[in-house]
């Protein structure tokens, strides 16, 4: 593998299921995005040089570089010990740590064994540390390895601290760092077949403004299976069937009053988002006190189907209620994984019914409903159901998801029936609970509750907890100034 640009893949190259490979003088650009990778080593003989990794910023397994742990007698298919390997002349530049025995575990118990690590250069003036090791590294011969010299970390013999310039030259092609835009567009001029437009696709998306003021008018705009935005003008909304969200669509309105939404019984989901699809609801004021759908927003319930998108933001649910038949405000289906989900700046209030259930993929397999969500900035008050439940299960290492953001929300007198709590977490990869309040929330019972098999990394900082339930968490879970009342 040698002399390509990869550029903001969050991945990485993984020398796995095979022995005495060559990754040399390529440009691993990671801009900063996260879960950015390198290359991971496994197995023998495998040779590493000559590489600019350049802003990469995954973690663990997609660390800018990740020396793996083996299993003794590990069959070809799993994890072979890394031995007789060579990382050699590569440039890491801001990159967060490479990892050294990644993956040590009661079953991968073998570390790295004759490893040469020689003449690479650390310049990072962001980061204290520029490597971490979950095991044993004297397998690991180090040499003549430059690091900046502002450097927090105490690094083992074969690291020197010296001044390492941020205009240093790359060590495949001697130009300077600065140069790199220059060598992307060559490499991406004389790649690929002569045939092929190599183009920027346009993301830009056209709405058309559509003004809807009965269910008639929205099924309508539905059927063209086009970009549209619907302003909504009327008072009632009587649905008899499912709206097929197969295009980007928004849905917006300017009216202050409640909109009352009404379905026929028996109805599965009010709004289905099939594949590619998205769906906003903004600045919407909607009482579902008639809505007989068991979910008011659902995934595609076909089967597997490319990504799709919602966002919630500035509008106030209020009604929506299990005894009339509506059981979740969203629901995924399995097969189905969202890019991401975002409720922001709304309110929910005397609900009856689960607001995000992404619970469906109970095959163990690492799958799970949505790589990003997002909650922030809500008012929760009165609700009774699950806020959220999120699982993803089995000890798959290979996903980046999901990842979960809930700051800056109030929960007041929020509860679950019987022993549930109010938010699950089974399998969610990365997660921050960040300056929320939960106040009389799920009272004697569990408010969150964490479950991990395999490494995950979850913190919570500054959240207060008032005559609510408890944080049954784990290893994973960093806590930061929580108040409990």
């Amino acid at each position: 593998i040698r002399d390509n640009v990869l550029k903001e893949c969050q991945g990485a190259i993984v020398l796995r299921h095979g022995d005495n490979n060559l990754v040399s003088g390529n440009l691993v650009l990671g801009n900063d995005k996260p879960g950015t990778g390198g290359v991971r080593i496994i197995n023998k003989g495998q040779k590493v040089k000559d590489n600019l990794f350049y802003k990469c910023r995954g973690l663990d397994f997609r660390a800018p570089m990740a020396i793996m742990n083996g299993i003794p007698n590990s069959p070809a298919h799993r994890y072979v010990q890394v031995s007789d390997a060579e990382i050699s002349g590569n440039l890491f530049y801001e990159s967060a740590p490479v990892t050294f025995g990644e993956g040590s575990d009661a079953e991968r118990t073998l570390p790295p064994d004759n490893v040469v690590f020689n003449g690479n250069t650390f310049y990072n003036s962001r980061d204290s540390i520029i490597y971490k090791a979950y095991d044993n590294i004297k397998g690991i011969h180090f040499n003549n390895n430059k690091v900046s010299k502002n450097l927090a970390q105490v690094l083992v013999t074969g690291f020197e601290k010296t001044l390492v310039r941020p205009s240093l030259s790359t060590a495949i092609s001697g130009s300077p760092v600065s140069n790199i835009s220059q060598r992307e567009k060559q490499t991406l001029a004389n790649s690929g077949a002569a045939w092929f437009a190599k183009k920027s696709p346009n993301t830009r998306v056209s709405y058309p403004v559509v003004v809807c003021k009965t269910a008639r008018d929205i099924y309508n705009v539905l059927e063209k299976k086009r970009p549209a935005e619907i302003q909504l003008s009327g008072n009632d909304y009587i649905f008899h069937k499912s709206l097929q969200v197969e295009a980007p669509l928004r849905i917006k309105t300017n009216a202050k009053e409640f909109i009352n939404l009404h379905t026929v019984p028996r109805l599965e989901t009010l709004f289905e988002i099939k594949e590619n699809g998205s769906l906003v609801l903004e600045n919407l004021k909607l009482d579902g006190s008639d809505v007989k759908s068991t979910h008011f927003i659902a995934s595609d319930s076909s089967g597997p189907s490319e990504h799709y998108s919602l966002v919630i933001s500035h509008c106030d649910f209020r009604y929506f209620n299990r005894n009339y038949g509506c059981e979740n405000i969203f629901y995924a289906y399995p097969s189905t994984l969202a890019d991401s989900i975002v409720l922001a700046n709304s309110n929910f209030e005397n609900n009856y019914t689960n607001v995000l259930l992404l619970s469906g993929e109970k095959t163990d397999k690492g799958y799970y409903n949505a790589e990003k969500l997002r909650i922030q900035k809500n008012n929760f008050t009165n609700q009774k159901g699950m806020v959220l439940d999120l699982y993803r299960g089995g000890n798959d290492e290979s996903t980046l998801g999901p990842g979960l953001l809930i700051q800056d929300n109030y929960f007041s007198n929020c509860h679950t029936e019987g022993s549930q709590p109010l938010i699950s977490l089974t399998g969610v990869q990365h997660s921050r609970l960040l300056y929320n309040s939960f106040v009389d929330c799920n009272t004697g019972k569990t408010l969150l509750f964490y479950k991990d098999i395999v490494r995950a990394r979850h913190k919570q900082v500054k959240n207060l907890l008032m005559n609510s339930g408890s944080m049954q968490t784990n290893s994973f879970v960093e806590t930061e100034n929580n108040t409990i009342q």
